[in-house]
């Protein structure tokens, strides 16, 4: 990696770093990767091999990890991205209101099928099936508003 230049490992590059470190086993080497070099370029890119490798380590890095996170999103308190996999992370380590709470803010900011489904998941396991269903119903809604219409055959 010392021989890359530092102006590309801020591109595409970085992403595409820190999802090889994930998909080879490195797990420790991709969130720390990320923890470098997010701050900096604030790529969305590099938040799912982050959030998959931190599911790897163990308790104390997985805090460490999820601490330095939290600190990116002081400097972006909207970043939509961020907040969805802050809420996933915190669903792990079986946070609920955690990630309740970084689910819904991600969704206020913007509204995906993931944040809801994750959302989904978190009322689930608070007990709250109705509520459940809703963001379940809400993200189908979403997906069949992007579907394509097909033409009808004569």
């Amino acid at each position: 990696m010392k021989r890359i230049p530092e102006e590309q490992k801020s591109g595409a590059l970085c992403a595409a770093i820190a999802e090889k470190y994930e998909k080879l086993g490195l797990y420790a080497s991709a969130a720390s990767w990320v923890e470098k070099h997010y701050p900096q370029n604030r790529q969305a890119e590099l938040l799912p091999p982050f959030a998959q490798s931190v599911a790897y380590l163990d308790d104390k890095e997985q805090r460490k990890a999820i601490d330095a996170a939290e600190g990116w999103l002081q400097n972006s308190p909207q970043d939509a991205d961020l907040l969805v996999y802050l809420g996933q992370l915190a669903y792990s380590k079986q946070l609920w209101g955690k990630a309740r709470g970084y689910l819904e803010a991600g969704i206020a900011a913007r509204d995906s099928v993931q944040a809801r489904l994750a959302l989904a998941k978190v009322f689930d396991e608070t007990g709250e099936k109705e509520k459940a269903e809703e963001q379940r119903k809400q993200a189908l809604s979403a997906t069949q508003n992007t579907m394509p219409v097909l033409a009808k055959q004569p």
